[in-house]
């Protein structure tokens, strides 16, 4: 299967994530590389779920998952979970409580505010067609959640996008201030 094929499947379990979240009363707001892509033109691949859940509801969002064909784990930051699709992996991490960044150790706190300032947006796959309408983390956030980890290649060409697309949309003194709260 290729890459256009498990981004497509992601998205279309993505879409069916939200839409069942939302029956069974689960707060959910998306993050990484997909929130990217809301944000974007899209400019890299992804096929990886990371969200954020309201822990009231986790025990629900685990037997959601579960029944989409997940494995899932709990995590010390939240949930984990993976998806087998021929010779590739959909991984899940969704954050709850707080959004750890394991390559730094830092945490960015998770509140009713993240899930309010969250926009609908429409994300859209680097290759696939699929496209659906979810609740994706407000743009100065992000861009912080993308400034946290180190090291990897991909956040950098995340924070690049989102300057290049968004730069005059980001409140850089808001964003100054936020991350003296937030990165330690």
């Amino acid at each position: 299967m290729n890459e256009e094929q498990v981004e497509s499947r992601s998205l279309i379990d993505l879409a069916r994530i939200f839409q069942e979240a939302r029956k069974l009363g689960i707060g959910l707001v998306l993050i990484g590389g997909y929130a990217v892509a809301a944000y974007t033109r899209g400019y890299r691949y992804t096929k990886d779920i990371d969200l954020v859940a309201d822990k009231p509801t986790i025990g629900r969002l685990k037997g959601l998952l579960s029944s989409l064909g997940y494995s899932i784990r709990d995590t010390e930051f939240g949930i984990a979970g993976s998806k087998r699709v021929n010779k590739d992996f959909i991984d899940l991490h969704i954050s709850v409580g707080k959004i750890h960044d394991i390559s730094t150790g830092n945490d960015y706190p998770v509140d009713l505010t993240l899930f309010k300032n969250a926009k609908r947006l429409k994300v859209t796959g680097y290759y696939s067609k699929t496209s659906l309408k979810v609740p994706v983390v407000d743009l100065d956030t992000l861009l912080l959640l993308k400034l946290m980890p180190v090291g990897r290649q991909k956040d950098v060409v995340d924070i690049l996008s989102l300057l290049l697309d968004k730069g005059d949309e980001i409140n850089l003194t808001l964003l100054a201030e936020r991350s003296e709260l937030s990165c330690c």
